[in-house]
């Protein structure tokens, strides 16, 4: 008995088979690129978050737990860019409280220009000042324990991020399009935006 298929069929299965092969390969490329851009991205982002932290000497750092309650501090600085190189100061603060035994996250923001009394990261008294210069006088740990003092609240960790960085961060996670209802140029920056044609 012949078990071989007609030509028109043969031709049939070979034209299939090269449709499957090219879409398989097709798909792993894809899922390869996929998953190189998703790297790309994640180290472009860990690698600008990495300069973020320091120790600070005295901190309360302590161990995360199921149970026990931690507190982060987190600044942003008003340095880094528009040729800004000063230590600058901290014009966001805001202290993250994490419970998880309430499962609740609170978050507190201290205004700038809260009058307070300064402290060094070792806890000298610095004199009085707005919240916000805490920072430049005494770096992360005079504004940790400034906070500390203001709050009656431990600062177990924090994290600074100044503009520069910000940038960073943005253009590594692929950026922000802004699409301007009128044309202008910002002054500082000397940027131009064009309005959008509406469609």
């Amino acid at each position: 008995m012949n078990n071989q298929l007609p030509p028109r069929h043969r031709q049939r299965r070979r034209t299939f088979s090269r449709i499957r092969t090219i879409v398989l390969s097709a798909i792993i490329v894809l899922l390869l690129g996929v998953g190189a851009s998703a790297a790309y991205v994640y180290y472009q982002a860990k690698g600008t978050l990495s300069g973020s932290y320091s120790a600070v000497n005295n901190s309360n750092k302590t161990a995360i737990t199921k149970n026990k309650p931690i507190s982060v501090l987190l600044m942003g600085t008003d340095t880094g860019a528009l040729g800004r190189t000063f230590k600058g100061r901290t014009d966001t603060m805001i202290v993250v409280t994490i419970n998880p035994k309430t499962k609740k996250t609170t978050m507190v923001s201290i205004p700038r220009d809260t009058v307070a009394k300064i402290y060094s990261s070792s806890g000298q008294s610095q004199g009085v000042q707005k919240i916000n210069a805490a920072y430049t006088i005494g770096g992360a740990g005079g504004a940790i324990k400034t906070v500390e003092k203001l709050t009656n609240v431990p600062i177990n960790y924090y994290v600074t991020m100044n503009m520069g960085g910000l940038e960073k961060v943005v253009n590594a996670i692929g950026g922000i399009t802004v699409k301007a209802d009128f044309s202008w140029t910002d002054s500082a920056t000397h940027s131009s935006f064009t309005k959008v044609p509406t469609t």
